[in-house]
């Protein structure tokens, strides 16, 4: 959008709140003498400005005349714009005395500032500093009003959130050329008397266009902020609407978790417990809870407060990112007693300085078929879990699982996987496979991994063989390579495995 006539100082970080708080009548007075005596204001962007106005404080005309500063100069740093000499007389057709306007050919600027050069009997009081300019924003915000769906007082889950706008790429020659938009979520709930709690923190920000709600619930009410950005003033995203699913049917009435040990060993396996205190109506269960893990993991137990006991499971732990608990029988408030608490014991290896093991739960009917319901994070005891030192490189635990195998249809050790663990961040990744010659035989992965073990069948050391031509190679031995890029340079692992038909 363009900002023409709008005065891009307001609310601004300047050298006195007064100055930009958009009050005319409350200033920042001087004291003494104004003489080299300069203010500016941090637009927190370059700008293309052509105006600055120093408006006089005070609604009393009266005192204009002696409030306002006499002489001063508009500047960019040390870059003098303009001069203003005599402010009121020579500016009589512009306010007078009750401010000052000083205009100048349009200049790139991102700290305007005025500087006063000359002295009046009474010092100046400067009621606000204003900034003009003609141009386009290159990127802004939008933040919705809090919104309930309805009901204030109701509880929901909210699954999808999908949004409808336009966002144009450049092709050809201008393929540089782009936009994007940005949306995140915040929610809120509301105690019995009807008074807000403290919102949660704004999740992560979605590109997609229809991506998983994944701000804590269930809630009240909820916001939506968006983010625009372009590179080129001819082109322009366009954000058109909003819309989510949710549910009042809500699997439980409140729920937090928490993890502990909050500290451990960074790649060392490690027994956590999972606490999910939670609270059931009548007719609401808990049936399942899906934990984001740093890791692949195993659950060994889990444990009921409202049963007494250990309570029978299942466990999908297939992948290296979350485990799902299935209660063998839901969790109700048979004794009409809440809150509660579940605990799961499982373990796992923290692979980085930091992990949040956020969590989502669904009732027997899967929430309605809305999607799982985000639990917040207990404040008191937390959900995030720290290494207690760092290990030096990325890569570790590389070898070929099995270290021979047979290519032959037999679906017996039909392919190897090239296994490895990647440590403390994301970095990119080469997995290629060599012959005796030094020649490469084929790259099965090149792309940016996070740490976790890489050790499934799936993952991206697995070959079956293959050369680059989709051919099975003549059987030997073969040389594999896992190479990550870091700041100091590549770190190679290397190993054979054998292949035989």
């Amino acid at each position: 959008r363009r900002y023409d006539g709008e005065n891009l100082a307001l609310f601004h970080p300047s050298g006195d709140y007064r100055l930009t708080d958009g009050d005319l009548s409350v200033g920042y007075p001087y004291s003494g003498s104004p003489v080299g005596g300069y203010q500016q204001v941090d637009l927190l962007d370059n700008f293309l400005i052509n105006k600055i106005v120093v408006y006089t404080g005070g609604s009393n005309p009266q005192n204009w005349v002696t409030d306002s500063p006499r002489g001063f100069y508009a500047r960019s740093s040390s870059t003098i714009l303009e001069i203003i000499h005599e402010v009121g007389i020579s500016n009589a057709d512009n306010g007078g005395y009750n401010f000052a306007e000083v205009s100048f050919p349009p200049a790139w600027v991102r700290y305007p500032q005025y500087y006063i050069f000359e002295a009046r009997v009474k010092p100046p009081n400067i009621g606000e500093i204003m900034v003009y300019g003609s141009g386009y924003l290159y990127s802004a915000t939008y933040e919705s009003p809090w919104i309930s769906l309805g009901d204030p007082m109701k509880l929901k889950t909210i699954d999808k959130v999908t949004w409808e706008g336009d966002v144009p790429r450049g092709t050809g020659v201008d393929i540089y050329r782009y936009t994007k938009i940005t949306v995140q979520t915040q929610t809120r709930s509301r105690l019995p008397d009807g008074t807000p709690s403290a919102p949660s923190v704004w999740s992560i920000g979605h590109t997609a266009k229809r991506f998983d709600f994944d701000s804590p619930e269930p809630v009240n009410e909820f916001k939506y902020k968006v983010f625009l950005e372009t590179n080129h003033i001819s082109m322009t995203p366009t954000f058109n609407a909003i819309s989510v699913n949710y549910t009042t049917e809500q699997p439980i009435a409140d729920g937090k978790a928490s993890i502990t040990p909050a500290e451990v060993k960074m790649g060392e396996l490690t027994n956590f417990v999972y606490t999910v205190d939670y609270s059931l109506n009548t007719g609401q269960n808990l049936k399942t809870i899906s934990i984001l893990v740093p890791n692949y993991a195993t659950v060994d137990s889990v444990y009921s407060s409202e049963a007494n006991k250990l309570v029978p499971f299942t466990a999908d732990t297939s992948l290296g990112t979350m485990i799902t608990v299935s209660l063998a029988n839901p969790v109700t408030n048979a004794d009409g007693k809440s809150p509660d608490f579940l605990k799961i014991y499982f373990k796992t290896t923290l692979l980085t300085n930091s992990f949040q093991f956020a969590s989502v739960v669904s009732n027997d009917s899967k929430n309605d078929n809305t999607g799982a319901l985000n639990l917040r994070e207990d404040p008191v005891k937390h959900w995030v879990a720290y290494t207690k030192e760092i290990l030096t490189g990325l890569v570790s635990d590389v070898q070929a699982r099995p270290k021979a195998f047979t290519p032959n249809g037999d679906n017996k050790n039909d392919y190897t996987v090239i296994e490895f663990r990647l440590y403390k961040s994301s970095a990119s990744i080469r997995v290629e496979i060599y012959d005796t010659a030094g020649n490469i035989v084929v790259r099965l992965y090149k792309g940016t991994l996070t740490p976790r073990d890489y050790i499934g069948d799936t993952d991206p050391g697995r070959w079956d063989g293959k050369g680059v031509d989709k051919k099975l190679v003549p059987p030997g031995i073969y040389i594999y390579q896992v190479i990550a890029y870091t700041s100091s340079g590549l770190e190679v692992h290397s190993g054979t495995v054998a292949m035989a038909y």
